[in-house]
């Protein structure tokens, strides 16, 4: 690897994007970390995968972040500039319509309806303005990935060399897997603030106060808000507070339904139709299972304790593989893997984040991995550490 200039050992968030714009952004993240973190080259290859790894999920989203934040300023300035001239330019031809038509109420009513009209357009967008707030979430999620980068950076910068690969690099390894976890929910929980940051809202020339942020729930559609109803709940297992979280993770996977390419239209109409069936839900409680269902049964097992310690996309992709299952669907065991990913359930995981919860990028965020496997006709989601019959 050739030596970076000075500037070059700048992160692109970290100098003008514009000096880059012809550039490969996902090389010049990696070049700079390994520039920072001054590894040895003789070794750079037994880190490299973890690396790629964090620069991909870590570095390059707040290069990403960090464009869409001068728009979003840009767009602010240009409303407050607007703003500015149109308080000068409005009172201004209110005025000399009054003054063209001293006597005439006509004038004098034309001139109000124009000045009315333009302060309740201009609070209308303030206040969208104000709850749209992208650039607040867009730069609360940069500052906590460039956190992690610094920390990683500041805690192994030149410690890492050939001697000390066996241990020390395992410590190294660990702690990007747990900054990758961290990244991950951070990305997640952005996308959710910034779908309800985006919802639609009525339009109204009125001024309306701030209302608590909307749950996810509240950012399906009103013709999702009824999916679930039919469900049964174990009431001495699962609380009220986990229906309403099971019931939102449910939504969420039927509203990806439709728009989902990994699937069949036979296998969507099978797993639509299982929706309107009175599934029974139950709680794991402990271990490590994700999830259990029975093929072409009624009945759905969720561990809500242990999914609540993954990434946002868990439950929902858990729920609809075990959907697929009360629907029909099987598959065979991990050991012909072609076969075992290409199936309907672990399809169906694709629909919720793009990610299947037990490949190899999902699995690269955990301390241990997954597999879905058949014990007597049971579909079962486990950990891969644990012991099976």
């Amino acid at each position: 690897m050739e030596p970076l200039s000075t500037d070059s050992k700048k992160y692109p968030f970290e100098r003008d994007f514009g000096h880059i714009r012809s550039i490969d952004k996902k090389n010049i993240h990696y070049q700079v970390l390994l520039s920072r973190l001054r590894i040895n080259p003789n070794i750079v290859s037994y880190y490299e995968r973890d690396l790629l790894r964090f620069t991909l999920q870590i570095i390059s989203p707040i290069t990403w972040y960090d464009k869409r934040l001068k728009k979003e300023r840009l767009y602010r300035w240009s409303w407050m500039i607007l703003s500015m001239i149109l308080a000068l330019v409005i009172p201004s031809v209110v005025a000399a319509i009054e003054f063209n038509f001293p006597d005439n109420s006509f004038g004098i009513a034309f001139g109000a309806a124009i000045l009315s009209g333009f302060v309740g357009v201009h609070r209308m967008m303030n206040n969208y303005i104000e709850h749209r707030n992208i650039a607040g979430i867009f730069s609360q999620a940069a500052s906590d990935l460039k956190e992690l980068v610094y920390t990683l950076e500041s805690k192994w910068a030149g410690t890492l060399s050939s001697a000390n690969i066996g241990i020390l690099g395992l410590e190294f390894i660990d702690d990007i897997d747990k900054a990758v976890t961290i990244a991950r929910k951070t990305i997640g929980e952005e996308k959710l603030n910034y779908y309800g940051a985006s919802s639609p809202r009525s339009a109204t020339l009125m001024y309306s106060p701030p209302q608590a942020t909307a749950q996810p729930s509240e950012l399906l559609p009103d013709t999702i808000q009824t999916i679930g109803e039919n469900f049964i709940f174990d009431n001495a297992s699962i609380s009220p507070q986990e229906k309403a979280q099971l019931l939102t993770a449910h939504r969420i996977a039927y509203f990806k339904i439709a728009s989902c390419n990994s699937l069949q239209s036979d296998e969507k109409s099978r797993l639509f139709h299982t929706y309107t069936l009175p599934i029974r839900h139950y709680k794991l409680i402990g271990g490590t299972d994700f999830g259990l269902a029975d093929a072409a049964s009624k009945e759905i097992y969720v561990n809500l304790d242990a999914l609540n310690n993954e990434a946002w996309n868990e439950l929902p992709q858990t729920l609809i593989h075990e959907m697929m299952h009360c629907a029909g669907f099987t598959h065979p065991s991990k050991s012909d893997l072609e076969k075992y990913y290409d199936s309907p359930p672990l399809q169906a995981e694709l629909c919720i984040a793009g990610l299947q919860s037990d490949s190899a990028e999902a699995e690269s965020v955990r301390s241990l991995q997954t597999e879905c496997v058949n014990e007597n006709g049971k579909f079962k989601i486990i950990r891969e550490s644990e012991p099976t019959d």
